[in-house]
């Protein structure tokens, strides 16, 4: 049989005869281990075969019986008699268990279907059907017991795994050379049996010149590695001019005939149709780190500030990005320093330092971005991103590294290519950023939604008129699955910006509009992501790791002059208009309350601090003060008041801790307070209906005896 035969009928088998469906309503039923081999998982847990399909054995018989249903009835029965009840046997002992619950246990969990023995063995009635000797294979494997035979064990290092439905991977390891062997055994180490379909071993071509495309360069020169040295964990010798040993190119580049097929060059040639970048006054200039240590950390915001050219005003039009080292790369952005504020000293331009999440200070408006997956990007129409004379004069740099697995000798010199011209267009552009800044998302979810809203009052705040936008892109992280940008007016859908209804990560789509859309003041701007947690034990928050997660859209437009301040993020229901333009939310002037120390915002914070204390029990003065502080004071309600505590903690605002501490002393008593009152409420509710039911049940009672 031929192999891609074999792997098809591998493939086929295992989406006909798993039935995912039913593995999703029972407790721990993605996880049932093989009574006859460790790191296998039983798939079709009501089945006699492993696989699924086929006869049932007793769990599958009383699994239909109850309904293909995981209820109390199937959850105490001992269907395969060895002493446990099925919800023992699957992590469930006490039969609360709900689909799309973590169940009450997630280890230990044994075949509800198998009747095993305490040390493990299969009971005798079940020997008939449970084959142990396929299973045990290599238990009996002579060879492997022969005082010459020697073993290496080779793992993938901790790789993510796509979240696509399909992945092949590879990795390459050098077999010992010292003399000739023979290789006897082979026995697999499953570390996520809920992915692993197959794993194939190929020998590598001794000669090690193997030309996979064709296109007369071995796969080795053509990765950096034309000596066939490199090892896992080594830097190949050459780490520049890599090509592609899968896709046959010619001298000049072009794609050859043979695979121009499957190739697509439109998407992949990027900048090479940018027409601007050809025009004669095109003038450009690389920016780049000097090589710089990236630091043994997941996550590091880098930023450098530099001088534009102020001569005269230009429209930047277009930029490249420049990828020193894509290990740790993550994006690129480009912002440019407010022209209206003291410039960055001489002594401090092209320097890099850490600089969070955003290069701060005056460098605050954004004019360029690169992620992973985009080649760069070319404006093509009436507008431009304004510097000069009367434009920025200074741009920062920012990289976001990404280094999870904190390796501490990476360096890089990564930058971006500018193309800019004195050809000014009609219009200057910027870019808007909307989305969601609060993002818990829970454990073991199919699907999760957050929705970040550009409220129409922010709109008519921050759009002074029309705006038309022409490119837009989504960006979220690994667990991000879906995504997209409406647009509302009047409470109405308008249109769409952009719908990622399948999101990837790593390659993101870039939305350009033929006629570009535009949007109002007033008009409202939803941002909504998606996204799968299954591969998740704990809560994943915002965060700048790739680890964390994010929902913002962004959304390039002109003319810039009619948004001068072009952030309309939301932190849950707040707007970032809120927070920055107006500083008052509900009635809560926050500014006011965290930083202005006088009048109402001093009369709450002395009442607090006078009759709370920090770190200790919870006062009876402190209690009835919070009583009313909470019900009555906008700025300690609700989402306003979580937002102050958060921002405390990030400011590092010393004087709003100690109140925020001070008023959280009686969070607890107070909480369980309100639960106590509700309880109350509930059963004097309760009273008075089991009263009435009473009555009726007493008349019944009645009339049947007089009968």
């Amino acid at each position: 049989m031929r192999i891609e035969t074999f792997l098809k009928t591998l493939a086929c088998v295992s989406i006909a005869t798993a039935y995912p469906n039913f593995k999703d309503i029972l407790p721990n039923g993605n996880g049932v281990p093989h009574p006859c081999k460790a790191n296998y998982v039983w798939h079709g847990v009501g089945h006699t075969n492993p696989l699924g399909g086929g006869s049932r054995n007793q769990f599958g018989l009383d699994f239909k019986a109850a309904g293909t249903s995981w209820t109390p009835e199937l959850c105490r029965k001992d269907s395969d008699g060895d002493g446990r009840t099925n919800g023992e046997e699957l992590g469930d002992p006490n039969c609360v268990w709900k689909q799309g619950d973590f169940p009450s246990r997630l280890k230990d969990i044994t075949h509800p279907g198998v009747c095993t023995l305490s040390d493990g063995s299969v009971c005798d009635a079940d020997k008939g059907w449970v084959d142990c000797q396929v299973e045990d294979g290599l238990k009996n494997c002579d060879v492997m017991k022969e005082p010459e035979t020697l073993n290496a064990t080779i793992r993938f290092p901790e790789t993510a795994v796509p979240a696509e439905e399909t992945t092949y991977s590879c990795m390459i390891f050098n077999l010992p050379s010292d003399q000739d062997y023979h290789l006897m055994a082979y026995e697999p180490y499953i570390d996520n049996e809920m992915v692993m379909h197959h794993i194939v071993i190929y020998g590598c071509d001794p000669t090690g010149r193997k030309d996979s495309d064709g296109d007369g360069r071995t796969n080795g020169e053509e990765l950096g590695d034309p000596d066939c040295v490199w090892k896992q964990g080594d830097f190949p010798s050459r780490l520049t001019d890599i090509t592609h040993p899968g896709v046959c190119t010619l001298s000049d580049g072009s794609v050859c005939d043979a695979d121009k097929g499957w190739v697509d060059c439109q998407v992949e040639d990027g900048l090479k149709n940018c027409e601007v970048m050809k025009e004669p006054e095109t003038l450009n200039e690389t920016i780049r780190f000097p090589e710089t240590a990236v630091p043994a950390e997941e996550t590091t915001y880098s930023c450098m500030i530099f001088n534009l050219p102020s001569d005269q005003d230009y429209h930047l039009m277009a930029y490249e990005p420049y990828i020193d080292n894509e290990m740790v790369m993550h994006h690129i952005l480009i912002y440019g320093c407010d022209p209206n504020e003291d410039p960055v000293p001489d002594e401090q331009l092209n320097t890099v330092t850490k600089c969070g999440m955003g290069a701060g200070g005056s460098c605050n408006k954004m004019i360029g971005l690169w992620a992973v997956g985009f080649p760069g990007y070319c404006i093509d129409g009436p507008m431009g991103f304004r510097f000069g004379k009367s434009g920025f004069k200074q741009a920062a740099i920012e990289f976001h590294w990404n280094n999870p697995q904190r390796v501490a000798d990476w360096k890089d010199s990564s930058g971006v290519t500018l193309y800019y011209t004195p050809k000014l267009r009609a219009n200057d552009a910027a870019i808007m950023q909307t989305g969601q800044s609060h993002i818990e998302i829970p454990p073991g979810q199919q699907s999760y939604t957050v929705v970040g809203k550009c409220h129409s009052e922010c709109t008519r705040t921050l759009i002074q008129a029309p705006i038309n936008i022409f490119w837009a892109t989504n960006h979220m992280h690994y667990l991000g699955h879906e995504m997209n940008i409406q647009v509302y007016r009047d409470g109405v859908f308008y249109t769409e910006l952009t719908n990622d209804a399948i999101y990837n990560y790593d390659s993101p789509v870039e939305t350009k509009y033929s006629t570009a859309v535009q949007v109002l003041p007033g008009d409202e701007i939803v941002t909504t992501c998606k996204y799968k947690s299954l591969s998740r034990p704990k809560t994943t928050f915002f965060g700048d790791a790739t680890s964390d997660e994010m929902c913002f859209g962004f959304m390039a437009f002109y003319p810039a002059a009619n948004m001068p301040f072009s952030t309309c993020t939301a932190w849950k229901d707040i707007s970032m208009c809120n927070l920055w333009i107006t500083r008052e939310h509900e009635e809560c002037k926050w500014s006011d309350f965290m930083f202005v120390n006088v009048n109402e915002t001093k009369r709450v914070k002395d009442e607090v601090m006078a009759n709370c204390k920090p770190f200790g029990n919870c006062l009876s003065e402190c209690k009835a003060t919070l009583e009313v502080l909470f019900a009555e004071h906008p700025c300690m309600k609700g989402d306003v008041y979580e937002l102050i505590r958060q921002m405390s903690l990030q400011l590092d605002n010393k004087e709003m801790q100690a109140f925020i501490v001070a008023a959280d002393s009686c969070k607890a008593e107070m909480a369980a307070d309100a639960y106590l009152q509700n309880l109350q409420n509930d059963n004097t509710n309760g009273s008075d209906r089991l009263g009435g039911i009473s009555s009726v049940l007493l008349t019944l009672i009645v009339y049947i005896m007089k009968k």
